[in-house]
């Protein structure tokens, strides 16, 4: 992974903030999930020992969301079934290396039955007028799903996703 000079200020101006303020510093690491430390493979030997479940995870994110989206605007609401994600949980079936981890997708993937505009408002149009054109997952949203990774959301993207900023 690349560190660019964008992450390198937003890193030093968030690390500014906490040193000068260690009240917001408190705030922050007392909000913060204890499971948001951890990656995938984290997550996925935590599920492999029962010391958490794939349903307490899809749980954990959706607080996660319902936090801090309302401020950020990261994670698009309409493309939200977290009932689908905990029926993926619950369901006992999940296999792979990544077995019961949840995941958010790009509004650039296609992932079936939900309403990828890729950021556009051209094809959020064309989604609106003839109903949902996404019939089928990508090969890569496939792959994930079969290393057991549950989709928990989609996460707003630039149109088409030609910019690195949203």
């Amino acid at each position: 992974m690349t560190f660019g000079r964008r992450d390198f200020v937003k890193q030093s101006a968030a690390f500014s903030l906490l040193l000068s303020h260690p009240v917001l510093a408190a705030q922050a690491k007392k909000q913060q999930s204890q499971l948001a430390g951890y990656d995938a493979l984290g997550l996925a030997e935590l599920i492999k020992r029962k010391q958490v479940s794939p349903v307490e995870l899809v749980d954990d994110v959706i607080r996660r969301v319902e936090r801090v989206n309302p401020k950020i605007n990261a994670v698009l609401t309409k493309n939200l079934d977290f009932e689908k994600a905990r029926a993926r949980a619950r369901s006992g079936a999940l296999e792979g290396i990544f077995a019961g981890v949840p995941v958010m997708l790009k509004n650039l993937q296609q992932y079936k039955d939900a309403n990828i505009d890729s950021g556009s408002r051209l094809f959020a149009q064309a989604i609106a007028k003839l109903g949902n054109l996404t019939k089928q997952s990508s090969p890569l949203v496939d792959a994930m799903e079969r290393a057991g990774m549950i989709i928990a959301g989609i996460t707003n993207s630039p149109e088409l996703g030609l910019i690195d900023t949203t």
